[in-house]
């Protein structure tokens, strides 16, 4: 199945009735470690990739092997960007493989979230979380 759109991979996830994990990635053995196990139990996954955890790796380094991993899986795989700090993350992570992308900005307009060019370019599905 390999690297699949987030949106597509949610939606049918909802229509027949599934959840799909998302799981975090601090490193590329967890990498590994997730698609191992899902692709052990033949299940759809998300891999995220948090900001916050960018301290513990070099996330342009990182990507790369990620979009490897999972175009190479034997199960849909989509991987979102989690809790982006700004605008400029959003686009790095989609430039770079990231086909969902959730961005924590309070003060970032409703409708860019909705509207964003980038957004229908890629196909990516991008979130904006309020209220921090």
């Amino acid at each position: 199945m390999a690297l699949v759109n987030m949106k597509d991979l949610l939606d049918h996830a909802y229509q027949n009735g599934y959840a799909v994990g998302a799981f975090d990635l601090a490193g590329v053995d967890f990498l590994e470690g997730i698609l191992t196990a899902a692709e052990r139990v033949l299940a759809p996954v998300i891999l995220s990739l948090a900001e916050s955890h960018f301290a513990h790796f070099e996330f342009d380094l990182l990507m790369p092997a990620v979009e490897a991993a999972a175009r190479r899986a034997t199960v849909p795989v989509a991987v979102h960007l989690d809790h982006g700090a700004s605008l400029d993350s959003a686009r790095r992570a989609i430039r770079l493989v990231a086909n969902g992308v959730m961005v924590d900005a309070p003060s970032f307009p409703r409708w860019k979230s909705r509207h964003h060019p980038r957004r229908r370019r890629h196909g990516s599905c991008l979130l904006r979380r309020r209220g921090r």
